[in-house]
């Protein structure tokens, strides 16, 4: 009896061992992470348009990495990185002016494989719009974008920006870091926001701390769960800015008409009187204006 308990016992911890490894399999599988089968990643298709003049860049995938690069000629080259199923699931095309990355449809991996990438070469002149959005994928890029309303989004992936003009950027579960943007609204749920330079805007972290080290002009700044830091803020226009669980930290190089609310944490207030109102705010956390 005592033997087959045993047997019984040892039966059961090796049934729930391969459950669990069939979920996590399929977990992984459903985000096209993984795959017995594949090919390691490589470069497996480029699609190059020559003396081609586009005004948008409109991507939409799921489980790539998009990554935006300089291009020395004029040409517009697309590089696809991955597996054979990768070339198979990704249709790229120009027309009208606008080159458009699509993804057929999602694919189910089995074992160890790597994600897939895409690299858009574009002309160093390049003064068009990007509008991209992805699912489980980060998106990077090393040239500007120059045109307005701009709009890039991620879902489970970091975003990795250079300078600009203005557009509205949006990472859930995901990192978002800009060098500079002159107008435009900045979110992230579950992620931290990172900006050298911000000129106008709109700056919101669900669980996350704001850090921005050069603000020169107004707008409003909001985070849920985490601290917020401006390292050297010039006040341009009526600001306000709130932390529900969060310190606020803040070097004010002008002078501004500064009302602070915190119902539980210290205030370390300057006195200054300015033209604009900036509007201070926790409700768990310290603010300090100096």
């Amino acid at each position: 009896m005592k033997n087959n308990k045993a047997l019984i016992i040892t039966n059961i911890i090796l049934l729930s061992c391969i459950v669990i490894g069939l979920l996590i399999f399929m977990v992984f599988g459903l985000n096209g992470k993984i795959n017995f089968f594949s090919d390691r990643t490589r470069l497996i298709d480029t699609i190059k348009y020559e003396d081609t003049n586009i005004n948008k860049v409109l991507v939409s995938v799921k489980s790539y990495d998009i990554k935006i690069e300089e291009n020395d000629t004029n040409n517009i080259i697309v590089e696809i990185y991955g597996d054979k199923k990768a070339k198979e699931n990704t249709e790229v095309s120009n027309t009208n002016g606008v080159l458009n990355i699509n993804q057929k449809r999602s694919t189910m991996c089995f074992g160890f494989c790597y994600n897939t990438s895409i690299i858009i070469k574009l002309p160093k002149n390049y003064e068009g719009k990007f509008d991209i959005d992805t699912i489980s994928g980060d998106i990077t890029s090393k040239l500007d974008f120059k045109e307005t309303e701009n709009n890039i989004s991620t879902t489970s992936g970091d975003i990795l920006l250079p300078n600009i003009e203005s557009g509205n950027i949006k990472s859930t579960s995901g990192e978002v870091t800009i060098n500079s943007l002159k107008t435009g609204k900045v979110k992230s749920t579950s992620g931290d926001i990172l900006i050298s330079s911000l000129g106008n805007g709109e700056v919101i972290s669900t669980s996350g701390e704001i850090e921005i080290e050069d603000f020169s002009g107004f707008g409003s700044i909001e985070t849920t769960s985490g601290d917020i830091k401006l390292s050297h803020f010039e006040i341009l226009g009526n600001t306000s800015i709130s932390s529900t669980s969060g310190e606020i930290r803040i070097k004010l190089i002008n002078e501004a008409y500064i009302t602070a609310d915190s119902v539980s944490g210290d205030k370390n207030i300057k006195s200054s009187r300015g033209e604009y109102d900036l509007k201070l705010k926790t409700i768990s956390g310290d603010i300090t204006v100096r």
